[in-house]
């Protein structure tokens, strides 16, 4: 049942991990900001 859940939320796992790394790359970046000001 969870599978299923998890499924109908990531088509792949390709795509999870997509969108892990784009949550990746925009907490960096964020952080970087966050120390120039």
């Amino acid at each position: 049942y969870s599978s299923n859940i998890n499924i109908s939320f990531f088509h792949s796992a390709d795509e999870f991990e997509t969108i892990r790394q784009q949550g990746t790359q925009f907490a960096l970046v964020f952080a970087r900001i966050s120390e120039e000001f």
